[in-house]
């Protein structure tokens, strides 16, 4: 009478912020667009239930969304993505920078001051590093340098997943069951989640990169500039996940995206 109901517990070692951005994302998506989220049971940052801040969500039944686009081969999956990012875009907010717990800090009136900012703070880590060669982050000083002005908009800020792709969107063969995974939100302009999920979901599948951006511009408009930004944030994107993967120590993911970058900044 009374089926069994399967759980996802969410840990949050690393701090209680975590468990409050997610918290306060999910509640924004939620409550302004059709996006389909995981359900919030749980939400605990007293450390009374475990010994960490945690949030109970609901399980999404379901695959990694190129598994179930493999299986069925229905477009109309890839489509309905990029439409669910439009409806995450259509989020607005007061400032672009990073989101903490529920509000965002430090904040900025302008993109490219908060690109700056972060870029700097990605390559401040690297430079802490006596391993890590310096010839690159000066070569990625000197490219966002000579390009900053060309990311300028006048696109007000709003809510970007961060971390758009195929893992943290869960499907089967019919629909997409659950968007997942939103601790690295910003409050930014959507090109970088743009190019960043087509960077990352699409290169062993170029082909879908075309339906996507039609689901997504059936909700919002593409800047025509889009295309000449793009390499810009790809190299911004590929900063990021150097600076990540050599903080975890993951040499495998630290190689394939230095090589990446080495070829933008001609340093092969």
């Amino acid at each position: 009478k009374n089926p069994q109901k399967e759980f996802i517990l969410r840990l949050y070692p690393t701090g209680a912020w975590k468990a409050e951005k997610e918290k306060f994302v999910y509640g924004l998506i939620s409550a302004n667009t059709g996006v389909p989220l995981p359900k919030i049971y749980l939400h605990d940052n007293s450390k009374n239930i475990i010994e960490t801040p945690c949030m109970l969500l609901s399980y999404i039944v379901g695959t990694e969304l190129d598994n179930a686009y493999r299986k069925s081969r229905n477009l109309g999956l890839i489509t309905n993505a990029g439409k669910y990012l439009a409806q995450i875009h259509s989020i607005n907010l007061p400032a672009f920078g990073w989101i903490l717990a529920n509000g965002i800090a430090p904040s900025f009136g302008r993109w490219t001051d908060f690109l700056q900012y972060d870029l700097n703070e990605k390559l401040r880590l690297l430079e802490k590093a006596n391993d890590f060669p310096k010839e690159i982050i000066l070569q990625s000083r000197k490219y966002f340098s000579k390009r900053k002005n060309i990311l300028e908009t006048k696109e007000k800020p709003c809510l970007l997943h961060k971390d758009y792709h195929f893992a943290h969107i869960l499907a089967d063969e019919k629909k997409i069951n659950g968007i997942i995974d939103v601790e690295w939100a910003i409050a930014g302009c959507p090109e970088l989640d743009i190019a960043k999920s087509c960077m990352w979901m699409f290169e062993d599948m170029p082909e879908l990169e075309k339906p996507f951006l039609k689901g997504y511009q059936s909700q919002k408009k593409l800047s025509k500039s889009f295309y000449t930004r793009k390499p810009i944030y790809e190299f911004l994107i590929l900063v990021s996940a150097v600076s990540l993967s050599y903080e975890y120590n993951n040499m495998k993911w630290l190689d394939k995206n230095l090589a990446k970058l080495k070829l933008i900044l001609d340093l092969r």
